[in-house]
């Protein structure tokens, strides 16, 4: 269990005054929520969780002033015994106004209020100076279109001279969506909808990215974005859409250790050879694997990650392939 971690989830279904609800956002957070106190191991207790109520009660919530309580109380919790990491994660109405901003729609929002909007940039921003927690990852499930009238207002806690420690921040930010784009909710697995993002975070964190990181399985900030970016290709291409994730800041994090989910791929090898090894290109170029040849292939079980395959016999004779999902698992030597 992971004492040291923390986490803010934030879900928003219901937008009364701007009639554009949401079906996904909330079963998405709680999805999320799952995670960190399951493969996360992140304690319950130091979970807080921000939703919009099922069935709605009387006002329009969550709110802006709810997400800087939650901060501001997380805040007075860590100050006396620093975190180790923060996880924040959003989903709900957004809109960019420049690729390197993000406004997160409160379910106060309306057409001639659209500025009641939460500044998310601004808010990952200073918490890149906050020594509280030395290991920030926050994800975004939101739509990320152009949108120029709507900045958002960043956080309430004071600016100041970033204090010592905060050159040791690593902080990891991932977006459901490229800057112009949107972020799609679809039936998939489920008979309501859910985003596609969040489907394929939660995949890929709960050990389809799965890594080799000296000789133990974990997923990495490194391994889910390759998982997530083509995962969410697959996903969207049903439906005749395009959706990319993107990634702002990108520090290279273990976010959990798990269980793989390995799969079969077949190396098919022309002519006569005794065998084939497979090197795991994110493990220091460490062999992994070794089959013989039995009709023309070697098969192996593997995890989605960058591999070379090489002929036991004749180490001239290799290849490198990335092992993704949705793409081919047969392979020719």
């Amino acid at each position: 269990m992971q004492d040291r971690d923390y986490a803010i989830v934030v879900g928003i279904n219901r937008y009364p005054l701007l009639k554009k609800d949401l079906e996904g956002s909330v079963k998405d957070a709680e999805a999320f929520g799952e995670w960190l106190v399951g493969t996360g191991e992140v304690p319950a207790k130091n979970v807080k969780a921000i939703l919009s109520e099922t069935p709605p009660k009387p006002g329009d919530r969550p709110v802006l002033d709810e997400i800087d309580k939650a901060f501001a109380d997380l805040f007075k919790q860590t100050k006396a015994a620093p975190a180790r990491r923060l996880y924040c994660y959003f989903a709900g109405h957004g809109c960019s106004a420049a690729a390197n901003h993000l406004a997160l729609l409160m379910a106060n929002a309306e057409k001639e209020f659209l500025d009641r909007a939460m500044n998310a940039s601004e808010y990952h921003d200073r918490l890149a100076k906050q020594p509280l927690f030395k290991e920030q990852i926050i994800f975004y499930d939101c739509c990320r279109n152009y949108d120029e009238r709507v900045t958002g207002r960043g956080p309430e806690w004071t600016r100041g001279k970033p204090p010592a420690g905060t050159e040791d921040i690593k902080q990891f930010v991932m977006f459901a969506a490229a800057f112009t784009q949107y972020a799609n909710e679809k039936k998939i697995d489920y008979s309501d909808r859910r985003g596609l993002f969040t489907k394929a975070l939660i995949e890929g964190l709960n050990g389809e990215a799965a890594t080799r990181v000296d000789g133990s399985w974990v997923v990495t900030t490194t391994s889910l974005i390759p998982y997530v970016t083509k995962r969410l290709e697959e996903l969207a291409k049903p439906f005749h859409l395009r959706q990319r994730p993107s990634v702002g800041t990108a520090a290279e994090l273990v976010i959990a250790p798990v269980k793989p989910n390995p799969q079969t791929v077949t190396v098919s090898v022309p002519g006569a050879a005794d065998g084939v090894f497979v090197i795991a290109k994110n493990d220091k170029l460490k062999e992994i694997d070794r089959a013989a040849v039995q009709g023309g292939v070697a098969k192996f079980s593997l995890v989605f990650a960058m591999y070379s395959f090489v002929l036991a016999d004749d180490s001239t004779r290799a290849r490198t392939v990335s092992f993704d999902p949705g793409g081919p698992s047969t392979f020719e030597i």
